[in-house]
């Protein structure tokens, strides 16, 4: 203590420069709060495996994990219709500029029909939309003060609220909760110590003591925590103020309540801080150890809020060097000043309350115990051991987020805004018949449970049983199915029945249609003859022609010749045109019987269709 006394400007020196290096070089602690005090459940819990899992599922898919934000609309009179467009056109801007802000979709009521039931109140003072958000934490803290600019014209209170932005909210009210816990502490220590000591100068002494420690164990902290992951949380700094405050002003209490009464007896200044640190230091130090130990095994625990605590232990390691460094400056440099104005003796007279309750403790000790036990009992009693986990009821509900849960709370259940999921992993594929009978299975056991509102799984995508994956419902299906392909089957066997019977009948007439065309046939090669005849007798001609008057013989006989084959042709002719006739009636008739057995087979065909289709439906749905 000699050595510290000595050199106490040095150590003054030192203590301020440290602190001051340290505050300005330390990183933020909201800053780190935010990237690294977030309240997380230790790994091994199946809550962390599941968050696990959907991060690689994510992954495995190509993309980043969404957040989900609900965007709730609420008017407390009830929205009337042109608060439901107001509503509605304000979605609109916001899909518009979805890229914006950084949203990958938007479900709501009005451009999905089909969930308005879900999304709309029954009440009819509540609409809401949910917002997909792919651009990570910071893209969901950036979202509110975007949404609002877009949604300043709704009719209707609107009120985002996720997982994400609650805790934020629960950092913005723990930053807000420090400061005020911080001026609390300092204005009722003060009180305390003027009471106690009844001086202007003496409480300043543990208050520059105290705040000086927790200035450099604050930035110690934050660097641990920025290079080595140290734990943190919300609450690392609210323990810290009330811990360091607390006890570090019952230790400066206890030292220089000591100090006054060894000046009273000592030769100087000196002698009495060193006759002070003799007597009470060692009580001081190993209560501090104590402490400093408690809070040290804190560290050892799994859940993360109480490992934060364990920066206590740095705050008490050194507000314990302080005590014995910064005190004894201020009990050297200021001596008898340190209770000034008090003009009374320095020692402490014996306290006539304190003494009176021990004197009567000593004397009737089971009265003592009867006494502590009316006040302790009821106490005892009263309590009822339930504890809550819900962050929202320690933040207040005056934040935007927490409104919003509590208004889809009370419209909708809480469920519909942070609700609680299941993951299941498997090897194999799961989109088939088989894994969706057991989501179907493992929904109706949830169901079972109490708190349990609705399930939404693959088998109820909107939170309700489809009768269709009903076994009744399938073999209902299948069986309809079943017997409208008999009856299709039945309506083709008797359609290619009476198409075989159609064949029959106009066998005759294709009979006469190929006799007829046997006729063309030969009537046709007839007419090339009688051309070919025609051709000859009109070459005749046209060299008799040429020949003049010594060709008329041969003009004459090309002229016999062409006549000839004019008959030739005309009977030819005959030939052919009966064909024709022969031809055209036999077709005539086969065309009939082949329209009515395509009429046949488009209704068989039809019937047989349908049968199948509802056949494979119902074996679809198996």
């Amino acid at each position: 203590m000699k050595t510290i006394l000595k050199a106490k400007w040095a150590m003054i020196a030192v203590w301020l420069a440290a602190a001051a290096v340290l505050f300005m070089t330390a990183p933020g602690m909201s800053g780190l709060v935010r990237e690294k005090g977030q309240i997380s459940v230790p790994d091994g819990y199946t809550s962390t495996r599941a968050s696990e899992i959907m991060k690689e599922a994510a992954a495995s898919n190509g993309g980043e994990t969404l957040h989900q934000v609900a965007l709730v609309f609420n008017k407390p009179g009830g929205l009337a219709a042109e608060d439901t467009e107001s509503i509605r056109q304000g979605i609109e801007k916001l899909a518009a500029q979805k890229d914006t802000l950084k949203i990958d979709s938007i479900t709501d009521p009005f451009s999905q029909t089909e969930l308005k039931d879900t999304l709309i109140a029954k009440d009819g003072k509540t609409i809401m939309a949910a917002l997909m958000v792919n651009g990570g934490d910071e893209a969901v803290k950036q979202l509110p003060g975007k949404v609002e600019e877009l949604l300043g014209g709704v009719s209707a209170d609107h009120y985002l609220t996720s997982e994400g932005l609650i805790t934020e909210d629960t950092i913005v009210s723990s930053e807000a909760g420090l400061k005020k816990s911080e001026y609390i502490t300092v204005i009722f220590i003060l009180l305390i110590l003027f009471v106690v000591f009844r001086s202007f100068v003496a409480p300043f002494v543990p208050l520059l003591t105290v705040g000086l420690s927790y200035i450099v164990s604050q930035s110690v902290v934050a660097f641990l925590v920025d290079r080595f992951d140290f734990p943190l949380s919300t609450f690392t700094q609210i323990f810290m103020v009330a811990v360091m405050f607390g006890i570090g002003t019952d230790y400066c209490i206890l030292l220089i309540s000591r100090f006054k009464e060894e000046l009273a007896s000592a030769e100087d200044t000196t002698s009495a801080i060193i006759s002070t640190y003799r007597k009470a230091g060692g009580t001081v130090f190993y209560s501090g150890l104590a402490v400093f130990v408690g809070f040290l095994a804190i560290g050892l625990s799994k859940f993360v809020l109480y490992r934060s605590a364990v920066a206590v232990a740095v705050g008490i390691a050194v507000m314990l060097l302080a005590l014995v460094t910064v005190v004894p400056f201020f009990m050297a440099v200021l001596g008898k000043k340190l209770f000034w104005p008090s003009s009374s003796k320095l020692e402490h007279s014996e306290s006539r309350v304190w003494g009176a309750a021990g004197s009567f403790s000593l004397k009737r000790p089971w009265a003592a115990l009867l006494i502590a036990a009316v006040i302790v009992v009821p106490f005892l009693l009263t309590y009822s051991g339930k504890l809550s986990f819900n962050s929202m009821d320690e933040i207040g509900s005056n934040y935007a987020s927490v409104k919003g849960f509590n208004i889809i709370s009370e419209s909708f259940g809480p469920g519909e805004s942070m609700p609680g999921q299941i993951v299941i992993r498997n090897d194999d594929r799961m989109d088939t018949p088989e894994y969706m009978g057991l989501a179907e299975k493992i929904s109706r056991e949830l169901e079972k449970v109490d708190g349990v509102k609705s399930v939404r799984s693959m088998s109820r995508p909107a939170g309700e049983q489809i009768n269709d994956f009903l076994i009744p419902t399938q073999m209902a299906a299948l069986t309809g199915g079943l017997s409208q392909s008999n009856e299709g089957l039945a309506k083709i066997q008797s359609g290619l029945e009476e198409a075989s019977r159609q064949l029959s009948d106009n066998e005759p007439k294709l009979d006469e249609a190929v006799s007829g065309s046997t006729k063309l046939t030969e009537g046709t090669a007839e007419l090339k003859k009688g051309i070919d005849a025609l051709g000859d007798g009109l070459s005749r001609i046209e060299n008799g022609i040429k020949s003049g008057s010594s060709g008329a013989g041969e003009i004459k006989a090309g002229l016999a010749q062409a006549a000839a084959s004019a008959g030739q042709l005309a009977d030819a002719n005959a030939a052919l045109l009966e064909g024709y006739k022969k031809i055209g009636a036999g077709l005539a008739a086969l065309d009939g019987g082949l329209g009515e057995l395509q009429t046949q087979l488009q209704g068989v065909a039809r019937t047989g269709r349908s049968g199948c289709f509802l056949h494979r439906t119902g074996s679809l749905s198996s």
